[in-house]
């Protein structure tokens, strides 16, 4: 049996497998190691968000003759809304705090960081697309009241 396996359970049949598996590595090894943790933001999610910010792109530059990119439009987007992770000490010196990453989030959370996405381009005059089948819009609907 191998020393080290990762699963990402998405069936009742892969949570089996899981526990097999825990118990072969007890049996074989005496005591494994288990970290279970929730989903975070999903593929369809990140694709809507990466077309969201293409075509904001695609909108200042347009408008303002820019040459914006995707990397910088991502980067403007999670300064406004996500922020920074704390300054680190290390002995005397100040590592100041990276830009917080999209790739930690939970599918709530990306839900909640794409509205705030979605409401800060429509206040300014640019309106997403938001496809009606995808993750986004079922969510959206989710959330609606009455």
């Amino acid at each position: 049996m191998q020393d080290k396996i990762t699963h990402i359970v998405t069936s009742e049949q892969m949570a089996d497998q899981c526990h097999r598996d825990i118990l072969g590595m007890v049996k074989e090894f005496g005591w494994c190691n288990i970290e279970i943790k929730a989903g975070g933001r999903t593929i369809p999610q990140n694709k809507t968000y990466w077309m969201w910010l293409q075509e904001a792109c695609d909108y200042l530059n347009e408008k303002s003759k820019g040459d914006f990119k995707l990397d910088d439009m991502h980067d403007r987007m999670r300064h406004e809304f996500l922020g920074y992770d704390d300054d680190r000490t290390v002995g005397t010196t100040v590592i100041p705090g990276q830009l917080k990453t999209t790739t930690k989030l939970t599918k709530g959370e990306m839900f909640h960081y794409m509205s705030q996405v979605e409401a800060f381009w429509a206040d300014r005059g640019l309106l997403v697309t938001i496809p009606s089948d995808s993750q986004y819009a079922k969510i959206k609907r989710e959330h609606e009241v009455g």
